[in-house]
């Protein structure tokens, strides 16, 4: 993992994007913590949370976490907050 260490990082709950994002970890009835508002983090809780065609759709509860004022902004309306 890169960026600023976070204690518990390394704890073996903890995935990275790319894990998600290529179908190696697939949250099934999880809460689940993304930790930033860039277009990749919207992008893991678009995967993990979304409903409809996704092969993750499994009832998934996404908060995300972001230091700046506001996270990336989307154009597709139904993920209307990232």
């Amino acid at each position: 993992m890169c960026g600023t260490p976070i204690p518990g990082v390394d704890k073996a709950k903890v995935v990275h994007s790319s894990d998600v994002l290529q179908g190696r970890v697939t949250p099934v009835h999880a809460k689940v913590l993304v930790i930033g508002g860039g277009s990749v983090a919207c992008e893991v809780a678009d995967a993990i949370a979304g409903p409809g065609d996704n092969p993750m759709d499994a009832n998934n509860k996404v908060t995300i976490v972001e230091m700046l004022p506001r996270s990336r902004r989307t154009s597709r309306p139904r993920r209307a907050w990232c």
